[in-house]
């Protein structure tokens, strides 16, 4: 699935009616297989290959929290303990990110509280015979356990189409 414009920020987004203009993000969305093991990876990126003042900012504190994430995985750890550690990382990055826009601000703030008010025992989903294998073998992630990671940031509030307008 390709999505641009006003339609980057919809997770599987299929129309692909939009017409890719100078300066709009790009979102992949995909599933390559490999000997029957289907993997699941959506990236979003300037058309251009340049991103705009907003699109950095935005793009920065999303990467910031998402590595916040990724660093907290341990093997053997329940994702609830992973998901506590990497909020505190989280707040880390947020109370250094030089913010200029506060819509931006408020959608990391309000990414940041969904993982702190989580109740899940869930990191992602897991990857393998199916795109979202809903397999969940174990409490915690061990060896071999394949996942994705895909957080979507989402400005409160607003629809993804009145935030793009409102914000790029």
């Amino acid at each position: 699935m390709i999505a641009t414009g006003e339609n980057t920020w919809y997770s599987h987004y299929h129309k692909n009616t939009a017409v890719l203009k100078d300066g709009d993000l790009v979102q992949y969305d995909y599933a390559p297989d490999y000997k029957n093991y289907t993997s699941d990876v959506t990236r979003v990126f300037p058309a251009n290959g340049k991103f705009t003042p907003w699109q950095r900012e935005y793009y920065g504190i999303y990467l910031k929290v998402y590595q916040a994430l990724m660093t907290s995985i341990k093997v053997h750890e329940r994702p609830s303990d992973i998901i506590k550690a990497a909020v505190v990382k989280m707040d880390a990055a947020m109370a250094a990110y030089k913010f200029t826009d506060p819509k931006i601000k408020a959608a990391a703030t309000a990414f940041v509280e969904r993982y702190r008010n989580s109740r899940a025992n869930s990191l992602g989903h897991n990857v393998g015979m199916e795109v979202h294998d809903v397999r969940n073998p174990t409490q915690t992630l061990e060896p071999g356990q394949i996942l994705r990671l895909n957080p979507p940031c989402r400005f409160p509030s607003c629809t993804w189409e009145s935030a793009w307008k409102i914000c790029c």
